[in-house]
């Protein structure tokens, strides 16, 4: 064994180029699997965070069930137990109750912007509202972490003062003592803020708020009990209660010994667990999730081809040397071990510069990120069984054909560069050319049902895309060989005859490389095809208008239409 591994050194050390390039190859495949496992561990890592400041400092929120069918105007779903927080306050599980009152369809905006947030106009135009929720509650604490100024006292204060999300906060660029202001109909309400809080962030695939009262809302002004009935003009309803479990209660026997008063009242328990699958179920995360599993498996793939190229090219290189070394008493499994050994050693390197390379991508793309990025075992196992047994599989057929070398081919005069030429079988084009037609087929056919078309087009037509690349390769090898004799000739001032044959005549190895570039260059061209159908076709372009123009709860008269046309 260690003659073996003496020999692998000194053949690596005989072709530093052809080491550097290889390692250089592997490690930046292996950096990718680590980028793109590592930001959706990034972002599972941040559910748990996004979830827990979500939750503020309660263990879980209970809300009411919304009704089937839309409820009328002005309405929001309600509890049907207005007793709820009393009963829960006197449960010996329970350490501290909250009911509180989220107040949809408000417009709220800073005092120099009064007037810019109608919720109908802007709902026509398709623009998201940016305008917080109003929750009035009794909380003396505060809920969430204070990141400036003071949390009054909800339940018997009646100042007209608030505490905003620092998220709203940013968007209006206020701070302790702005003053908000909120319309009701005509009238308009000034709040002043007293305080910011540190807001959730509101996380795809998880909309809280009323409406779907599904927990509460990412971007709240929190207003006193009393402020809220002015402003609404009604007596306080909750319809969201936050509660805070004793030590050691479990949410489980929480929700089963409130089983049956939950029922009866409407009310569904919200808690980060719930946050957490709900975010996991999100169509955005799914998407990630499975960019990254087929990005593994395109890397893999790339993997194997690389690293049976290299191996290839050494091989061909060495045949002589080989067989001189069968002649020398080496049997073929140690010939074996030798092809496959080079190959495990390229891969340790690439390994531990990948895992670095690919935790730095992600510590550097996901900047943003409230979580620090970290190497996951599973991360890691997945980059080592890449690289590994990417090396192990590419070595089979090198490997196969060095143990095959005959003791007599070292006495045979090196032929150099002439070589016999590989031809393509008709076969190879022919099913090339039927797994490639599978997903059109299955789209074009009449006669199959929705679900038929569904299976053919992906479980045999994406297998069938990876198939037909490999059968036509050798065809578009020597298609390209033959058009690029005479580019290459014409800028080299050569005759092209003499460039006709320089793939062909290792057309495996060619094979390989063509197979190994283009796995690298189509995941290039899909990622630059889903950023340009999620970015440009939504951009502005010249049918776009200069201006637009809102009236926003304005009257006007004829005579001050010219007026108007001016400005």
């Amino acid at each position: 064994m260690t003659l073996l591994f003496k020999l692998i050194w000194r053949d690596l050390r005989a072709n530093p180029g052809r080491m550097a390039v290889s390692v250089f190859a592997i490690l930046v495949s292996v950096s990718l699997i680590v980028w793109m496992m590592g930001s959706y561990d990034t972002l599972v890592r941040e559910f748990d965070n996004d979830a827990e400041a979500y939750m503020g400092n309660y263990d879980l929120c209970l809300v009411p069930e919304s009704p089937k069918g839309p409820l009328p105007p002005g309405q929001y779903p309600q509890f049907r137990d207005p007793e709820l927080p009393a009963r829960l306050a006197a449960s010996p599980l329970v350490e501290t109750v909250n009911a509180a009152c989220q107040v949809p369809r408000l417009q709220i905006g800073c005092g120099n912007e009064r007037g810019s947030f109608d919720e109908q106009t802007r709902d026509r135009m398709g623009i998201p509202p940016q305008s917080p929720i109003l929750v009035g509650n009794h909380a003396v604490e505060c809920l969430y972490e204070l990141k400036e100024g003071i949390w009054p006292d909800m339940a018997s204060s009646s100042a007209m003062e608030g505490v905003l999300g620092s998220g709203s906060a940013k968007y209006f660029s206020a701070g302790v003592g702005t003053v908000m202001n909120v319309r009701v109909g005509t009238h308009v309400y000034d709040v002043k803020i007293v305080g910011i809080v540190k807001q959730a962030k509101a996380t795809p695939g998880v909309i809280m708020g009323p409406g779907g009262m599904s927990g509460p809302a990412f971007s709240s002004l929190f207003v006193p009990v009393k402020v809220c009935e002015k402003i609404t003009g009604q007596p306080f309803a909750p319809n969201l209660i936050y509660v805070q479990l004793k030590e050691g209660v479990d949410k489980k026997e929480f929700a089963e010994n409130f089983r049956q008063e939950l029922v009866q009242a409407s009310a569904a328990v919200a808690d980060t667990d719930s946050i957490i699958r709900r975010l996991s179920s999100d169509r955005s995360v799914r998407s990630q999730k499975d960019s990254a599993e087929m990005s593994v498996w395109l890397v893999l793939f790339s993997c194997i081809f690389i690293i049976f190229t290299t191996l290839s090219i050494g091989v061909s290189e060495r045949a002589r040397r080989l067989a001189l070394m069968r002649a020398l008493g080496l049997g073929r499994m140690q010939i074996a071990l030798l092809i496959a050994g080079e190959g495990i050693f390229l891969c340790i390197p690439a390994l531990l510069g990948g895992l670095a390379a690919g935790f730095f991508l992600v510590y550097l793309l996901e900047e943003g990120s409230a979580s620090v990025p970290v190497l996951t075992w599973s991360t890691v196992l997945t980059a080592a069984v890449c690289a590994v047994g990417g090396a192990l599989l590419a070595s089979i057929i090198p490997a196969w054909r060095a143990s095959r070398q005959s003791p007599l081919e070292a006495a045979v005069p090196s032929s150099g560069f002439i070589g016999k030429v590989s031809r393509v079988p008709v076969w190879s084009v022919v099913a090339g050319l039927a797994c490639v037609c599978l997903q059109p087929a299955a789209l074009l056919l009449p006669g199959l049902e929705v679900e038929t078309r569904k299976w053919i087009f992906f479980w045999l037509g994406y297998p069938g895309l990876v198939a037909g690349a490999l059968f036509l390769a050798p065809t578009f090898v020597r298609v390209t060989e033959w058009a690029g004799a005479w580019i290459t000739g014409f800028l080299l001032h050569v005759p092209h005859s003499f460039l006709k044959m320089q793939l062909s005549r290792n057309l495996s190895r060619s094979v390989g490389t063509a197979v190994s570039m283009s796995v690298g260059l189509s995941l290039f061209v899909g990622v630059q095809t889903w950023g340009y159908s999620m970015l440009v076709p939504f951009s502005p372009d010249t049918s776009t208008p200069g201006t637009l123009v809102s009236f926003l709860h304005t009257e006007f008269k004829s005579a001050d239409v010219p007026e108007l046309m001016a400005r």
